[in-house]
């Protein structure tokens, strides 16, 4: 078996160019300010988490920029991020203050996130009007304490 992050997608830029991209890439959560495909954007990182997600994508690597609805929330989990987030290139990252960065980024192209395959159902029974659902966690999950999970059918078959 793959690991996740050894796969690429191509994603098509403003341009019109392919890009070939990690299929997981880090999250960047941001207050009050939505990144568009093709519009380069200065951001100003603050946070340990933020920080560990331009870390993780390295220099002229990419991430996903997404809104939090709460600008308020310190450690945002994917509920608490809009749907539509954007994927972006960035192209230049400095210290900013003793522990914060200024990024400038440019937006790719948009993305869905939440819809994130952790698992595999392994049992499913009926109890009444409702369903246990039993699954295994792929072996790379890591999900915080306020993880949860909607269970949906993607195929007939």
């Amino acid at each position: 078996m793959t690991n996740p992050s050894d796969d690429k997608i191509r994603i098509q830029d403003p341009t019109g160019d392919f890009l070939e991209v990690d299929s997981v890439l880090p999250v960047l959560p941001v207050r009050d300010l939505v990144v568009f495909p093709g519009v380069t954007v200065p951001l100003t990182i603050g946070r340990r988490g933020s920080i560990a997600a331009l870390e993780a994508a390295g220099p002229n690597g990419f991430l996903i920029v997404v809104t939090q609805r709460d600008g308020v929330a310190e450690n945002p989990g994917i509920e608490e991020l809009y749907e539509v987030g954007t994927l972006v290139r960035m192209l230049r990252v400095v210290d900013a203050r003793r522990d914060g960065k200024q990024a400038l980024v440019v937006g790719i192209a948009r993305v869905r996130v939440g819809d994130a395959t952790v698992g595999n159902v392994t049992k499913l029974e009926r109890e009444g009007w409702h369903a246990l659902v039993t699954m295994r966690l792929n072996g790379d999950v890591d999900l915080p304490a306020n993880t949860t999970a909607k269970v949906g059918q993607t195929s007939l078959l």
